[in-house]
């Protein structure tokens, strides 16, 4: 597991880098995703999901490999059971192409807390985020292609994968369902 201690830690996959995050500000619910673009030596910048798709700073998705225009608007795409085998299949062919992967979390709030001793408030912080990932159902993953020059592909950029998840019988936080439906998930 990543430490949040070390939130400049990747993975890489054949041909993929995946750059992953924790929530943030209390609640899984409102994770945000960082691309953090590198040499082979040293992690040179780290920017958040929302400062990428707006543009905000160098180098960001938004910013189309230096090249921002104001026509230019990323594009977003639901996959469901339904369209899972044809997006799958697109993606697989961006990887090579793209192959930077920023990615987002929706998860249904906190409902535990960890028992025990920890050595720091950094240690109390993780294994809370880690207990609460381990025994909650993901909502949505949503993940942003980039090449190495922070341009994304024309179009859509970004995949939201969309995971069942029933107010009925899956645990959540009220907190966090409220504050998703608020940004437009629909839990119906």
């Amino acid at each position: 597991p990543h430490s949040l201690d070390h939130p400049q830690e990747h993975t890489t996959l054949p041909g993929l880098t995946l750059f992953g995050s924790g929530g943030h500000g209390g609640s899984p619910a409102t994770g945000a995703a960082a691309l953090t673009t590198f040499s082979q030596q040293s992690v040179t910048h780290t920017t958040t999901s929302a400062h990428l798709l707006q543009g905000v700073g160098g180098g960001g998705l938004g910013n189309v490999g230096g090249i921002l225009n104001q026509e230019y608007t990323p594009q977003i795409r639901n996959v469901w059971a339904e369209n899972l085998d044809q997006e799958m299949a697109t993606l697989r062919d961006l990887a090579s192409k793209y192959p930077y992967v920023a990615m987002d979390t929706e998860f249904p709030g906190f409902v535990a807390r960890p028992v025990g001793n920890f050595k720091t408030p950094s240690d109390y912080a993780y294994q809370t985020l880690r207990c609460n990932v381990d025994l909650l159902k993901i909502i949505q993953l949503g993940i942003t292609f980039a090449n190495g020059d922070g341009a994304v592909p024309k179009d859509v950029c970004t995949w939201q994968l969309n995971f069942k998840f029933n107010l009925n019988d899956d645990m959540y936080s009220q907190e966090s369902i409220d504050m998703l439906t608020k940004s437009g998930i629909d839990f119906a």
